[in-house]
């Protein structure tokens, strides 16, 4: 048994595995991979894993699988942003949705994390379009739901 599969939560290391692997990307050049904080100086282009517009907490459900484990379930929330001075709002929303298939595509090449989960799939995507006197954007805020096995 890996040491992620007997933790009491599989919380840190999807999160770890998730944000490593979307770093990995190289569909994601020139874009800023956050892990959960936006804190810091921020590029036009952006990934957070573990962020929500509203800031949510990941909450977990742990329900007996019996044989000394239990069955997690929980969701991480993530945003993408792409924003630009300029008046066009389709080349945000396409660059945007580009980064969603690049986070996308790693959910797909690895469903389990890295044996940190037992399974992790895109489940919700939220398109919203932003026009400002500061130029126009694009957000994606985008749920990955997850479900693990730890012990008890």
């Amino acid at each position: 048994m890996t040491a992620a599969l007997s933790a009491v939560s599989a919380i840190p290391a999807a999160l770890d595995a998730l944000v490593a692997g979307v770093e990995r990307s190289p569909h994601l050049g020139g874009w800023q991979v956050l892990d959960g904080e936006v804190n810091r100086e921020l590029r036009k282009d952006w990934v957070a894993i573990g962020l929500s517009p509203d800031d949510l907490d990941i909450e977990a459900t742990r329900v007996t699988a019996g044989l000394g484990s239990d069955l997690e379930s929980f969701t991480i929330l993530g945003l993408i942003r792409s924003w630009s001075g300029s008046g066009l709002v389709k080349p945000r929303r396409d660059r945007a949705f580009a980064a969603l298939a690049a986070v996308h595509a790693v959910l797909m090449g690895d469903r389990r994390l890295g044996g940190a989960v037992t399974r992790a799939r895109l489940t919700q995507v939220v398109y919203v379009p932003i026009r400002t006197a500061q130029g126009v954007g694009v957000e994606i805020p985008f749920r990955i739901d997850v479900n693990a096995h730890t012990t008890n």
